[in-house]
């Protein structure tokens, strides 16, 4: 496991409550839907000990940015890059 920053956005206008600071988001399958680039994610958030699911929208990333995410951060990226 690990930390994983996404920038997305909600798709369904009425869960916008559901995301409040101290809440759990799980993204399941986070990794291959940035590899696929989708655009839609399935998301659960944890709201008084009960699962709430609901969808995100990960707008269109560029190749590269999609590399940097799944690097882990933009020095990772660039040492994977520079030749051995």
């Amino acid at each position: 496991g690990g930390v994983l920053v996404v920038f997305a956005a909600i798709v369904n206008q009425e869960d916008i409550g559901l995301l409040q600071t101290g809440r759990f988001i799980y993204l399941a399958g986070i990794r291959d839907a940035i590899e696929k680039g989708d655009a839609e994610i399935n998301a659960s958030v944890i709201k008084e000990k009960k699962l709430h699911h609901i969808k995100l929208y990960l707008p269109g990333l560029a190749t590269e940015e999609r590399e940097i995410i799944l690097a882990g951060c933009l020095m990772n990226y660039y040492k994977q890059q520079a030749p051995e």
